[in-house]
């Protein structure tokens, strides 16, 4: 059985992992937020529950953290797959990587998700501060500031002037 090479640019591999892995982080907390937690509400609130205890804080940053972890987890083992199962050529791995690192739509996507995961982490944390998990909190205010911070690029990103800076250098 022959040994599978690895990528043989790590840094560029790093980053494009990376990237693939805040993406599914960033993906699973909107899911949580949009769709998760407003129908764990709803099933809630028909139950006569209140939505405002303690009880139901912990609920919802269980199910963001749970939602963000799998889109992390889902992204992350499809990343490795892409660059380890079929391995892609070197040139396709750099090429990525480059994309990503200057493509100023991405760099203020990703500024925009990560601003509102440490704002989120710290909310949550000062929110739930009765809360036995800690870790808990910061990982559930972590997702849903995430959301939140992508929603805020979303809302207040500018429609594009042409074509990007990257493409307009190579021409």
């Amino acid at each position: 059985m022959a040994e599978t090479e690895g990528p043989k640019c790590p840094q560029a591999t790093a980053e494009l992992l990376t990237h693939i892995c805040q993406k599914g982080f960033q993906a699973g907390s909107l899911v949580g937020l949009g769709i998760v937690l407003p129908a764990v509400a709803l099933r809630r609130r028909s139950s006569g529950a209140s939505l405002v205890t303690k009880e139901f804080q912990t609920t919802g940053a269980k199910v963001l953290t749970y939602s963000a972890a799998i889109g992390l987890m889902t992204t992350g083992a499809m990343g490795l797959g892409m660059i380890y199962g079929r391995p892609l050529e070197t040139e396709g791995i750099e090429d990525r990587a480059y994309r990503l690192r200057y493509n100023e739509g991405q760099l203020r996507t990703d500024l925009f998700g990560q601003v509102g995961t440490f704002a989120g982490a710290l909310g949550g944390v000062l929110a739930l501060q009765g809360m036995r998990n800690i870790a808990l909190a910061a990982c559930g205010g972590g997702a849903a500031g995430t959301a939140l911070g992508i929603l805020a690029h979303v809302a207040t990103s500018k429609p594009s002037e042409g074509p990007n800076k990257m493409i307009k250098e190579l021409s």
